[in-house]
This record gives C-alpha cells, sequence and structure tokens, in this order.
C-alpha cells in the first residue's frame, strides 16, 4: 500500500532537470552541449518539447535545437528578453522549420521570416507571402530556365564540356538571375547537371 502511495506521489513529481536532459540526448539523439543548453531553465525545455510535438517526423529534432540555440537565442539575447516573453509561439517556430526543410524558402529568407515573427508575433506562412519568399521549385519551369541559359551561353556551355567544371557555378548564377533568386537552388544544381551532362 505505501509502496503504491509513493509511485502515485513520484509520478506526480515534475521532471527533474537532470532526468530531462539524459532523455533529450537517449530520445532527441542531441549532443550533451545541446541537451545542457536545452534544459537549463524548465520554460526553455517546455518550448522546445512542444516544437519537437508539431514537428513532422521527417526533420530531425536536432534542426529545431539548432534553430533554437542559434538564431532564436540570439533574438532573445539582444532584445534582453526571456523564452516566457517570446512572441514566437513554438508551434510557429516547428512550422517555420517545415517551410524551410521542404524548401519552399531558403535559408536566409527563413532566417528573414524569424526575425519578423520575433519582432511581431506573424506566421511563418503569412510572412512569406507578403514577402514574395517563397522558393520556385517547379521542375519544369526551372528545366526552362536552364535550357535558356545555356542557349545564351554557348561558349560557357562548350567550356564546361571541355572539362572547365568551374564555369559551372557561373552558370548557375546566371539561372538564379533569370529567376530572380527564388528557384530552388537543389532543382536548379541538378537539373543544370542534367543539362550540361546530356549532349
Amino acid at each position: 500500500m505505501e509502496n503504491s502511495w509513493i509511485e502515485n506521489i513520484r509520478k506526480d513529481l515534475p521532471e527533474l532537470p537532470r532526468t530531462r536532459y539524459l532523455r533529450f540526448i537517449k530520445d532527441h539523439g542531441l549532443t550533451e552541449y545541446d541537451a545542457a543548453r536545452l534544459t537549463e531553465e524548465k520554460n526553455i525545455a517546455d518550448y522546445f518539447e512542444t516544437a519537437v510535438h508539431r514537428l513532422p517526423p521527417n526533420i530531425p529534432v536536432k534542426v529545431i535545437a539548432n534553430w533554437m540555440l542559434g538564431d532564436l537565442f540570439s533574438l532573445m539575447n539582444q532584445a534582453n528578453i526571456t523564452v516566457s516573453q517570446l512572441k514566437v509561439r513554438p508551434e510557429a517556430l516547428a512550422e517555420l522549420v517545415k517551410i524551410s526543410s521542404d524548401g519552399e524558402i531558403n535559408q536566409s529568407g527563413a532566417k528573414e521570416v524569424l526575425a519578423e515573427m520575433f519582432a511581431s508575433g506573424k506566421d511563418a506562412a503569412e510572412i512569406v507571402e507578403a514577402r514574395g519568399l517563397k522558393q520556385v521549385s517547379d521542375e519544369s519551369l526551372i528545366s526552362n530556365l536552364v535550357k535558356e541559359t545555356l542557349v545564351e551561353n554557348p561558349k560557357e556551355v562548350q567550356s564546361y564540356r571541355a572539362g572547365k567544371v568551374g564555369v559551372a557555378n557561373f552558370l548557375f548564377g546566371q539561372v538564379m538571375k533569370k529567376a530572380a533568386g527564388k528557384a530552388n537552388p537543389q532543382v536548379v544544381r541538378a537539373e543544370l547537371d542534367k543539362q550540361l551532362t546530356s549532349v
């Protein structure tokens, strides 16, 4: 009887920071350093876990940890605020990480969106839409842009095929210029390689 009473009390106790720290390493694959920083304060650990629960299973938890320990903490330090004063809800951070990981916006765009979220409390999707930051991943559109670029730069294409592979970076830049910097870089690179190597 006494044992079950003790068990009930133990169940009602909040998780100890050390236990949480070890769980973050074991369950989320975090480094000891990251786990230590994320469990320094209960509010930070709670925020992290709420964001993690909103993350799709295909995105590593480490990505949320990196965003929090990097850009988010940096913004908080500059503004001299604590996690409980944040306008960025953990669910909103998870949404930003998803949009960024899916390639809808590039890394610098994602940082810009976070800064706006931090200042205004708006959601990532709303900011991406308003600022026109969404990346173009449409393969047929990118394929046409690459084709146009190669037609316009025959000398460079010839140089590339003659072994000067560094020319690909110039051509990549030309495609990105045509796309006003909004094309998904991974898709552009893949399409460029494909068209350059097919004679």
